[in-house]
């Protein structure tokens, strides 16, 4: 089966054509495609979910910055009491 081949005879558009230079699509229907295909929509919920995780963790760690501070605080004593027992 050739590329672009649909199996019924007739030829369809490969997305692996390289299109010549004179007949290159602007940005903005680059933009429409993207904006009009599958692929962008898949991609626009990928940003959406990492959008809305990252707020979640935003408001994750600004609630409980005290607790982690206190945490790496009282980590940051006992490595140094016991760097400093170990070289006494």
């Amino acid at each position: 089966m050739l590329q672009g081949d649909n199996g019924l005879g007739a030829e369809r558009p490969s997305r692996g054509i390289l299109m010549d230079q004179s007949k290159k699509p602007s940005v903005v229907e680059r933009v429409r495609r993207l904006w009009a295909s599958e692929e962008g929509q898949t991609m626009g919920e990928y940003a959406l979910l990492i959008a809305l995780v990252s707020i979640g963790m935003v408001a994750v760690l600004t609630t409980t910055r005290n607790q982690i501070r206190s945490i790496f605080s009282t980590l940051a004593s006992r490595l140094s009491a016991a760097v400093s027992g170990a070289a006494s």
